[in-house]
């Protein structure tokens, strides 16, 4: 702390309070989208509601209707002399029919209640996500207030940690798990309830097959639907916090990111190693996986070609990052300092006291260095 001068420490506040400003308006969206998708379940809710009342009516004039035609198919069969053979056809086959139909009623009672099990189980999820986004943007306003109060209570805080770079560290640390919370959220969530209404939409399609054309078309849209909505929601899980990163480190969670990159985008990247790999801690692990992330939508959006190479060399008590690409380049003097991309990527690099250099001329491409002291 000695050789922090108070245009330093202005500087490290600034940093900590964009860092935590922008996980609180992150947050606020997933709050946000969170409602919309409630309300709409609770307007799906009330849909299936009425549709079961519905059918249940149905189902009740329909077993009216079976006990009626099978009485009179008994009557017809216990005095056939009196009828004719026509007649007993007639009545077999109307009783077949309504027996038929009930038996489709009943089923598709059954999985209406069904599907309103599930779509309240949903509701009640997303419930608690949408509490749990609004306690944890009450704690991100504390921090805020906290952050901004007066110097003589920051420099109090400051004193308490060791650096500040383990004060960066604990922001990146806490985005992160709350990242991760969020993940799983919807994993255990919506994702697993979309999956149920798929396979139930496949099943009543096959079910109601006989019944009509046009419902069968339908039940596929809406499969293809449910399993379009669990593949962003997957992709969405991805995004907020690769489970690779923690459970298998570094290289493993950036050569998936990189075959994700070139299964959906057809964007190819050329990921290159040299030395011993090795774990870094959790915090540096992270930083170091979303600027080459942020540094790889830099080249999609702007570098206007489909390919980039990742060279990573771990050396003695250092690491050393270089994102490449052959693309259009640019002027980096005539680049502002506030660009949302690059600003985050040297937020990070600070906060985990890296050195982050880029390099780029117009039409000869760009590189991005970033060189990680242990």
């Amino acid at each position: 702390m000695a050789g922090l001068n108070a245009q330093t420490l202005n500087q490290i506040f600034e940093k900590a309070i964009k860092t935590v400003d922008a996980s609180k308006e992150e947050i606020f969206h997933l709050e946000e989208d969170a409602r919309l998708e409630l309300e709409r379940m609770e307007g799906q809710l009330e849909e299936i509601r009425s549709l079961t009342q519905k059918t249940s009516l149905q189902v009740d004039q329909a077993e009216k209707q079976s006990r009626t035609s099978r009485n009179y198919l008994a009557q017809v069969s216990r005095d056939f002399k009196s009828h004719s053979e026509e007649q007993i056809k007639n009545a077999y086959e109307e009783a077949n029919s309504y027996q038929l139909q009930l038996v489709l009623l009943r089923q598709r009672e059954a999985d209406l209640r069904k599907r309103r099990d599930e779509v309240e189980r949903t509701i009640l999820n997303m419930k608690r996500l949408v509490e749990r986004s609004e306690q944890l943007l009450s704690k991100m306003g504390m921090a805020m207030r906290m952050l901004t109060g007066s110097w003589s209570q920051a420099d109090e805080k400051m004193k308490q940690l060791d650096n500040w770079q383990h004060f960066g560290a604990e922001i990146i640390t806490a985005q992160e798990e709350e990242r991760q919370r969020i993940a799983r959220d919807l994993h255990d969530g919506p994702v697993q309830t979309l999956a149920g209404i798929s396979m139930r939409a496949e099943f009543c399609q096959k079910l109601l097959e006989l019944a009509s054309g046009d419902l069968t078309g339908e039940l596929v849209q809406l499969q293809q639907l449910s399993r379009e909505a669990i593949a962003d929601l997957r992709k969405i899980i991805f995004d907020l916090r690769p489970m690779s990163l923690d459970d298998l480190g570094l290289v493993p969670a950036l050569s998936r990111m990189f075959e994700r990159l070139e299964r959906n985008n057809s964007f190819r990247v050329d990921f290159v190693i040299h030395g011993n790999e090795r774990r870094l801690d959790s915090s540096r692990e992270v930083a170091i996986y979303r600027i080459i992330q942020e540094a790889l939508n830099n080249v999609q959006k702007h570098a206007e070609v489909n390919n980039a190479t990742v060279k990573m060399e771990f050396l003695h008590k250092s690491l050393r990052v270089q994102i490449r690409d052959l693309g259009c380049g640019f002027n980096v003097g005539k680049i502002a300092d506030d660009y949302h991309g690059l600003l985050t990527m040297r937020e990070r690099a600070t906060l985990i006291g890296a050195e982050l250099t880029i390099k780029a001329q117009p039409q000869k491409g760009t590189i991005v260095e970033l060189l990680v002291k242990e």
